[in-house]
């Protein structure tokens, strides 16, 4: 019997365990985004930002919804259609380099297919991040 209740604890213990939350990822935040994402901190941390209607008509893109770290972030955010252009709060989702990245066009941005590149970002709507 003594063994049967430990096994329940243990079971009970684990689920529980397995649906406690995991601690938010910490967040920096910037009134204004900087051009690219090489200009950020080589960090793994979301970064929140605001775009500003002059900010989404400049820069060059590459990739489609993974972009390299040295494409525009509010013109990314645009093609996303995460931004409107009148631009808007976005958040970036850090990532490792991909191998490449096609290029499409989509929301009136055309962004350029690139080979192998060391960081990349994705582009969340400003109150969204994991």
């Amino acid at each position: 019997m003594t063994r049967y209740l430990l096994l329940c604890f243990a079971l009970m213990l684990g689920a529980v365990l397995l649906v406690a939350e995991r601690p938010a990822a910490a967040l920096q935040a910037y009134d204004d985004c900087p051009a690219n994402a090489t200009q950020l901190a080589q960090s793994n941390q979301p970064v929140r930002c605001r775009c500003d209607a002059a900010a989404t008509r400049r820069g060059t893109v590459w990739g489609d919804d993974i972009y390299t770290s040295d494409s525009s972030i509010c013109r990314a955010a645009l093609h996303a259609g995460v931004i409107d252009a009148n631009g808007g709060l976005v958040t970036l989702d850090p990532e490792q380099g991909r191998q490449g990245y096609a290029g499409s066009r989509r929301n009136g941005v055309e962004t350029l297919r690139f080979g192998a590149w060391l960081r990349s970002f994705r582009v969340l709507r400003g109150g969204d991040w994991p």
